[in-house]
């Protein structure tokens, strides 16, 4: 007997068992054709369980963390912290504090200068300073006073009652009757992205320090001032044709 005779008889012995396998092998087959989208889309589906889980968590803590919040509080602080730290370079302000400032401690500002190439309030690179999140205006003021005006000053430059600038240092000039001051300092401004973050993105924690700026902001600035303050200060015309 050939091997081809010998291979025919095994298969006519066996023919049932051997279609059994093939259609059992082709249905396995088709099954996973058909199945693994399925298995596929419901890993996907587990998947998105898993993020859209993890989104609600977040969802809840930051809703916890709102309602914890004094709305009020805030609603009312913002405009004024946007009074001491604008959105942009806002140099018009700067001005407008310098007038109050000469108006309220008696002191003469002689003389003004911001750092020429960051005086633009969009276009002009802007420039952090270390460890200080807002952006900085470097200055120059020279005041004139007796030595209470110029405490005074000194007082309320600080004092967070307009806007924020800080001297690093400082030159005196005694003279007869009064003395005069140069200082050197910065301002400060803080552009608010235009993008809004995602809705389970984390709120921005507050820390003691900053928590306590916000109050001693609150207690020093009254909305009702800052627009009679803005009042009260001459500007030249609004309109070039008139």
């Amino acid at each position: 007997m050939d091997k081809r005779t010998f291979i025919l008889a095994i298969i006519k012995k066996y023919e049932l068992l051997l279609a059994s396998g093939l259609i059992i092998i082709l249905l396995i087959i088709l099954a996973i054709n058909f199945m693994l989208p399925n298995f596929q889309r419901a890993k996907l589906i587990f998947s998105q369980k898993l993020t859209l889980q993890q989104r609600y968590e977040k969802l809840t803590h930051k809703d916890k963390a709102l309602l914890e919040m004094d709305a009020k509080f805030l609603q009312e602080t913002y405009p004024k912290i946007s009074w001491i730290l604008p959105e942009y370079k806002d140099f018009v302000s700067l001005f407008s504090a310098f007038d109050l400032l000469q108006e309220k401690t008696g002191v003469t500002i002689l003389r003004t200068n911001f750092q020429f190439g960051t005086i633009s309030t969009r276009s002009a690179s802007l420039i952090r300073s270390f460890g200080i999140e807002s952006f900085t205006v470097p200055l120059t003021i020279e005041v004139a006073g007796n030595m209470s005006q110029l405490q005074k000053f000194q007082e309320m430059v600080a004092n967070l009652s307009g806007r924020l600038i800080i001297l690093d240092n400082s030159q005196w000039t005694f003279k007869k009757n009064n003395i005069a001051v140069r200082f050197d300092g910065r301002a400060f401004f803080y552009p608010v992205s235009a993008e809004i973050g995602a809705i389970d993105s984390p709120l921005p924690s507050l820390s003691k320090e900053k928590e306590e700026i916000l109050k001693k902001i609150a207690q020093n600035i009254h909305i009702e001032s800052i627009e009679e303050d803005q009042k009260r200060i001459s500007s030249g015309k609004s309109n070039l044709f008139q």
